[in-house]
């Protein structure tokens, strides 16, 4: 594959996305299920940001130790 093909070549259709509205727990079933990297943040169907595996396995680790 030559670096000029273009990203739907690539890229993933099936995309799993949570509202700005979930909850921790909604967010970690998706990473339980998927391997994923990092999920769509998503308000009023709008991209407004990411949630990154490896921040959020550090956000509830520093929860738990509360």
């Amino acid at each position: 594959m030559s670096r000029s093909h273009p990203i739907t070549e690539i890229m993933n259709t099936n995309v799993v996305a949570v509202t700005t509205n979930s909850s921790l727990i909604e967010v970690e079933q998706i990473y339980r299920q998927y391997p994923y990297q990092s999920i769509p943040v998503q308000q009023h169907k709008q991209l407004v940001g990411v949630v990154d595996r490896a921040a959020f396995t550090r956000k509830i680790n520093d929860l738990e130790m509360q």
